[in-house]
């Protein structure tokens, strides 16, 4: 109680204890027929625990036995208040998987094509079939002669095998020889046979009629009648014969078409053939190919032919030598290229006759049939053969003209700082395409801004031929010509252009002033002049007329024969009535013999 006192008491309870029970349930069952996988499982209920458990047949124990046979189980359950309980189960099984194995048709001889079919029954269902050469189908068509097996399998891999026998259909025994391989060439022995049988029951023999000849396909046959006889392994026998062909054998002719002339490979044959197997080949002992040589030197010819199989033959031609004429000449294979080298060379080219040969020249320094270094001129030979037989050529080794360039046209400067004096130059002779080069760098016919003094020009041929030409530039002499400097109707005193007494000549010291009135009047090509011409008044009045008039024509004609139109130039003599000096002196009557330039039109 709440101060701790304490009182004890007892009491009894019942225990209500059910009535005993029982039920067993199949937990595996039976795959195949007369297997042993079932399995049982008790199940108590009421009772008094633990529970013994005891079994109709030996070996089976416990609350869930395994491995059971199929049949019918009893189990006795007694609990732990002594009460017992029965219950009586049945093991299923499936019926019996059976096979079996029909033949549908027999293998031929020698194939495995016979064919079976197979059937199941009983087992689990879903059945297939596997035959002992592999095939997976209820139908075999694949069956060599002999036992075979199947193994039928139900869904629950349960099995069973069935045998059938297939018998064989043996055909009746024949044969056929082909030939795989020909002869080439005749006399050769590349032939095989191959035999074919059919029908029969092998293995198979066999036996031919030439000794050395064996086996189903013999090879290395020569041509000729072949015979075999097969016997099958039923002793059944069968014959055929074969004829092994080959080509006719191949022959060779060479013929001659024309001999070879002398010292040259240039004779002609030609070969033939027949037998073999077309078509040919030819091939001669100097590489010539083909029918036809053309290229044979004197002597003997092998010509090989090789038909379209590689059989060969040969034959031979002797190709005579036809010794032709002599006949030499000389050829110029290097020519001169200026005038007065010396680098020419000439060839012999000699025809016929019979090498070798011996040459003599007209110069005694010379030798053999070339000669190099030589200078224009003419140059024999003589050419003589082995047999005697001698022939002379000629050549006249030529030259061009010598290369020359001159000053066709030169104006002196107008002063000695101008710069400005011009030349042309005009070059003859040589191989032509002239090209020019001045001194002072210029190129062209034609050279413009020359100072005073000494210059030159270098010509050049298209062959290299190099010619030279000095001039030298002089200051102008009549500088009243300078361009834009006349007037019309001035009149221009020549002082410096001076004649002979009683000479209408024009001196070479007279050209330089003509020259500078030319290059005037090409340089102003509108420009109309008159030439007066005058004397002093010592001869008589028509000698001086006739002779001023001489004069002054040929001072007109030398411009004209320069290039100038003579419609722009007029002479005229005015004899002595105009004087411009007195004549009462030497040098005054020196002075007053002149020529003058009247401008008459611009």
């Amino acid at each position: 109680d709440a101060k701790g006192c304490s009182a004890t008491a007892t009491v009894d309870i019942s225990e209500n204890i059910l009535p005993l029970a029982l039920a067993v349930q199949q937990t595996a069952e039976i795959n195949c027929f007369g297997g042993s996988q079932a399995a049982l499982q008790v199940q108590a209920s009421g009772g008094k625990g633990p529970f013994q458990y005891k079994w109709s047949r030996e070996g089976v124990t416990g609350q869930a036995p395994a491995g059971l046979s199929a049949g019918d189980y009893t189990v006795t359950v007694t609990d732990a208040a002594g009460n017992a309980k029965t219950a009586q189960v049945s093991i299923p099984q499936p019926n019996e998987l059976k096979a079996a194995a029909t033949a549908t048709a027999p293998a031929s001889t020698g194939n495995a094509d016979g064919q079976a079919a197979a059937t199941a029954s009983g087992g689990n269902g879903g059945f297939a079939f596997k035959w002992d050469n592999g095939e997976t189908a209820a139908q075999a068509t694949q069956l060599a002669p002999g036992s075979h097996s199947v193994t039928a399998t139900d869904a629950k891999g349960c099995s069973a095998t069935a045998t059938v026998d297939i018998s064989e259909n043996i055909l009746p025994l024949a044969l056929a020889v082909q030939q795989t391989a020909e002869i080439n060439c005749f006399g050769g022995s590349q032939a095989a046979l191959q035999v074919q049988a059919s029908g029969g029951k092998g293995p198979f023999k066999y036996q031919w009629s030439q000794d050395g000849v064996s086996g189903q396909a013999p090879a290395g046959l020569t041509a000729g009648d072949y015979t075999v006889t097969i016997t099958d392994a039923m002793g059944t026998e069968q014959a055929a014969s074969f004829s092994i062909p080959q080509p006719a054998v191949l022959e060779a002719e060479a013929e001659v078409i024309s001999p070879a002339s002398t010292n040259n490979s240039d004779g002609q044959a030609t070969g033939r053939a027949s037998g073999g197997t077309a078509p040919y080949s030819y091939k001669w002992g100097n590489g010539e190919e083909g029918a036809g040589a053309k290229a044979l030197a004197p002597g003997i010819h092998t010509v090989t032919v090789v038909d379209n199989r590689g059989c060969t033959a040969t034959a031979s031609v002797e190709v005579s030598e036809n010794i032709l004429p002599l006949k030499a000449a000389i050829r110029q294979a290097v020519e001169i290229n200026c005038f007065g080298e010396q680098n020419a060379a000439i060839q012999v080219e000699v025809k016929g006759g019979k090498g070798p040969y011996q040459y003599q020249w007209s110069d005694g320094a010379m030798s053999g049939g070339e000669a190099a270094g030589l200078a224009a001129g003419d140059y024999a030979v003589t050419v003589t053969d082995v047999t005697g037989a001698a022939q002379s050529a000629r050549i006249s080794i030529r030259q061009p003209e010598a290369l020359t360039v001159r000053i066709t046209d030169k104006e002196p400067a107008f002063s000695d700082a101008s710069n400005d004096g011009k030349a042309t130059a005009e070059a003859e002779g040589g191989n032509g395409g002239y090209s020019f080069r001045w001194d002072n760098g210029a190129t062209g016919s034609r050279v413009e801004n020359l100072p005073l003094g000494r210059h030159a020009v270098t010509v050049t041929d298209n062959k290299g031929c190099v010619a030279s030409a000095a001039f030298e530039t002089t200051e102008r002499i009549m500088k009243e010509l300078a361009s834009g400097a006349v007037r019309s109707g001035q009149t221009i005193q020549m002082q410096k252009l001076q004649f002979e007494a009683d000479s209408t000549n024009i001196t070479e010291d007279n050209r330089p002033i003509l020259d500078e009135i030319y290059v005037f009047l090409k340089d102003n090509p509108s420009i109309v002049v008159e030439i007066g011409g005058h004397t002093n008044n010592l001869p008589p009045p028509e000698y001086c007329d006739q002779l001023s008039t001489d004069r002054a024509r040929a001072v007109a004609e030398y411009l004209v024969q320069q290039g100038i139109d003579p419609d722009r130039v007029f002479y005229k003599g005015y004899g002595k009535r105009k004087p411009l000096f007195s004549n009462g002196t030497e040098d005054g009557r020196r002075r007053n013999q002149r020529v003058e330039i009247k401008i008459l039109r611009l």
